[in-house]
């Protein structure tokens, strides 16, 4: 997603996204504490449908983050619990970076002729 060059020369980006988890707060209200793992079913479940979705997140996080060698401790709940927080947190630096990405990528084609891009509309801002 930080290939400017995947993306459409268009007048109108009709929709673009890119996946990342609600904030914590948001998920906690939906979820119980056994749901607050990096490995847990609700988190497969979240991702859609998106193949190896986890390890789709972890191979564009670590383009820019230091990641921890695991994201689940078995037998420690607390220390499960704060990495879970913060692959949510990478979650939406990821989304920024991408929509950084495509929204600076669209401004420039503004005055290319062959694009002329003159609105983006985009969704899944989490």
């Amino acid at each position: 997603c930080e290939d400017f060059s995947t993306y459409p020369k268009a007048k109108f980006i009709g929709e673009f996204g890119t996946q990342s988890y609600p904030t914590f707060q948001t998920y906690a209200t939906v979820t119980t504490p056994e749901d607050w793992r990096v490995d847990s079913p609700m988190t497969g479940f979240r991702n859609r449908g998106w193949a190896n979705g986890v390890e789709a997140f972890e191979s564009q996080f670590k383009r820019h983050f230091r990641l921890p060698a695991t994201w689940t401790v078995p037998n420690n709940p607390e220390k499960s619990y704060k990495l879970f927080r913060s692959f949510i947190y990478l979650t939406h630096m990821q989304q920024a970076r991408c929509h950084e990405t495509a929204i600076n990528y669209w401004r420039r084609l503004r005055s290319q002729p062959a694009a002329l891009t003159m609105g983006v509309l985009y969704w899944q801002l989490n």
